[in-house]
C-alpha cells in the first residue's frame, strides 16, 4: 500500500511541477533516473518488512515455525512489494498527471491482490446464472475444467501465495505439493513482470509524456 501511495507521484508530480523536462536535459541516463525514483519508493515499502525480520528469524530458531517456509513467506512479501512498486513506477512514467498515475497504480494492486477472488466470484456467479436460465435451477454440477480455469489466476495472487507458506498442512482438497508450488509460481510471475516492465520503461523512456512546458 505504501508503494502505491508514494511512487505514482514520483514522475507524474515532476511533470505537474514542470521540472521533468529539466531532469531529462541532465546528464543522467534513463536507468539512473528510473532507479532513483524506484529505489526511494521501494525502501519505504520494504522498511516495515525489514523491521519484523529479526522477530521472524527468532521465532524460526525457537521452532515455532519451519525455517524454510518462513523464508519463503518473506520472499513472497518482498516480491509483492517489489512488483507493486514497479507497477506504480510504470503508472507514474506512463501518465502526465499524478491523479491518473495513482488510479492506474491502484488498479494494478486491485487486479493482483483482489482480482483473483473477484474473477472467481464473478465466474461462478455467471455459471450459476446460466444454469438457472437453462435448467431453472443452480443445482447442476460445475465441470471440473471450469473450476480449474476460474482458479488459475489464484496462482498469481500474492495473498494466496503467502497463505500457502503459513498454513502447516494442505486443506483436504489440495495436493500437498501445492503449498510449495503456489509461492514459487508467484515468485516467478512477480520476477517476470517486474523485469518486463523495467525493460519496457528503459526501452521507451523518451516516448513517455513530457511536462506541460514540453
Amino acid at each position: 500500500v505504501s508503494s502505491v501511495a508514494r511512487i505514482p507521484m514520483s514522475i507524474a508530480k515532476e511533470r505537474e511541477k514542470q521540472t521533468w523536462n529539466a531532469l531529462l536535459l541532465s546528464r543522467l541516463t534513463p536507468e539512473t533516473i528510473l532507479s532513483g525514483k524506484y529505489g526511494a519508493g521501494l525502501v519505504s515499502a520494504l522498511s516495515p518488512v525489514a523491521l519484523f525480520l529479526p522477530l521472524c528469524l527468532l521465532s524460526a530458531a525457537m521452532g515455532h515455525v519451519d525455517f524454510g517456509r518462513g523464508l519463503l513467506a518473506y520472499a513472497v512479501v518482498v516480491a509483492s512489494a517489489v512488483l507493486l512498486s514497479m507497477t506504480s513506477l510504470y503508472a507514474s512514467w506512463k501518465h502526465s498527471t499524478a491523479l491518473k498515475a495513482s488510479n492506474e497504480a491502484s488498479g494494478w494492486m486491485g487486479a493482483l491482490v483482489f482480482g483473483a477472488a473477484g474473477v472467481w466470484g464473478l465466474g461462478f456467479g455467471a455459471i450459476s446464472l446460466v444454469q438457472y436460465l437453462v435448467y431453472g435451477s443452480t443445482g447442476q454440477p460445475i465441470p471440473d475444467f471450469l473450476k480449474n480455469l476460474l482458479g488459475a489466476d489464484m496462482w498469481l495472487n500474492p495473498l494466496v501465495a503467502l497463505f500457502a507458506t503459513l498454513i502447516p498442512t494442505a486443506p483436504p482438497t489440495w495436493n500437498p505439493a501445492t503449498l510449495w508450488a503456489l509461492p514459487l509460481v508467484f515468485l516467478a510471475f512477480a520476477t517476470t513482470l517486474t523485469v518486463g516492465l523495467w525493460r519496457k520503461m528503459v526501452k521507451k523512456f523518451w516516448d513517455a509524456p513530457r511536462d506541460f512546458t514540453g
